[in-house]
C-alpha cells in the first residue's frame, strides 16, 4: 500500500521518491495525492493573501501548482491539442505528433486559453470558500485520470501511460471514487453531485472521442483529461 502511495507521488509530483512498480494500488492514491497538492495550495494561500492582492496571489499559486506537478499534465494537454489539430483524424499521425517533444503553435494557444480560464475562474471564486476550491480542483483532476483509465485501452504499445492504463481495475476505480465522493461531500454537501456528474460526463466524452479515432488513450490524453476536468470543476463551481 505504501509503495503504491510512493509511486503515485513520484508520478504526479516533482517530489524525488524511490520509484516502484505501477499497480492498481498506485491508482488508488491518485485522489489523495491531488488532495495533498490542494492542502499545499491552501497553506500557501493563507500566507500569501496577507501580502499580495488576489489577482497576483492566484498567479503565484497557479505557478507553484504547475511547478509542483512538473507541468506534466499541461504538457499532455498541449500535445493532445496539437495532435488533434494536426493529425487529420489519422491514428498514426496523431500518435506521432503526441510523441514529438516540441509543442506546436496551436498547443501554445490552447495552453494560454486553459490557464486564462483557470485564472479568471479562480478570481471569481475568491472569498470564504476559496480554500475549498483549491482542495477540490486537484482532487477532481487526479480522480478523473483513474476513471478515464477504466474506460479505454492503451492506444500505444509503449510509454508510461500504457502501464497505468493496463494497471487499472474496477476495485481501484471504486475505491478512488469513494474517497473522492467523501471529500467532495465534506466540502460541498449535496452540491457535490453537480461536480461529480459534470466531470463524469466530460471524461466519458473525451474517452468516447479517442476510443473512436485511436482505439484507446495515451499518457498525454490522461494529462488532458486531468486539465480539462480541473477546468470543468472550476466552471461548475461558478454556478453552484
Amino acid at each position: 500500500m505504501i509503495k503504491g502511495l510512493i509511486s503515485a507521488i513520484g508520478f504526479l509530483t516533482i517530489i524525488p521518491v524511490k520509484s516502484h512498480n505501477i499497480t492498481e494500488r498506485t491508482l488508488f492514491w491518485f485522489p489523495l495525492v491531488g488532495l495533498s497538492l490542494g492542502v499545499i495550495l491552501v497553506i500557501l494561500n493563507s500566507a500569501f493573501i496577507k501580502f499580495f492582492p488576489s489577482n497576483l496571489n492566484i498567479i503565484i499559486l497557479l505557478t507553484i501548482y504547475i511547478m509542483l506537478t512538473g507541468a506534466l499534465h499541461l504538457d499532455g494537454f498541449a500535445d493532445t491539442v496539437d495532435a488533434i489539430a494536426g493529425g487529420n483524424g489519422n491514428k498514426n499521425r496523431i500518435l506521432e505528433i503526441m510523441s514529438d517533444s516540441h509543442i506546436g503553435s496551436i498547443g501554445v494557444v490552447a495552453l494560454i486559453c486553459l490557464l486564462g480560464l483557470k485564472y479568471v475562474s479562480l478570481i471569481n471564486l475568491t472569498g470564504t470558500t476559496f480554500n475549498k476550491v483549491l482542495l477540490i480542483m486537484p482532487l477532481m483532476g487526479r480522480w478523473s485520470m483513474v476513471f478515464s483509465m477504466l474506460l479505454s485501452k492503451p492506444a500505444k504499445t509503449e510509454g508510461l501511460g500504457k502501464y497505468f492504463i493496463s494497471s487499472v481495475s474496477i476495485l481501484s476505480v471504486i475505491l478512488s471514487t469513494l474517497i473522492t465522493a467523501i471529500f467532495l461531500f465534506l466540502f460541498l454537501g449535496q452540491k457535490c453531485v453537480y461536480i461529480l456528474g459534470a466531470v463524469i460526463i466530460v471524461v466519458l466524452l473525451i474517452n468516447l472521442f479517442f476510443n473512436k479515432i485511436l482505439g484507446g488513450i495515451t499518457g498525454d490524453i490522461l494529462g488532458a483529461v486531468c486539465e480539462i476536468s480541473e477546468l470543468t470543476t472550476l466552471l461548475v463551481l461558478q454556478i453552484i
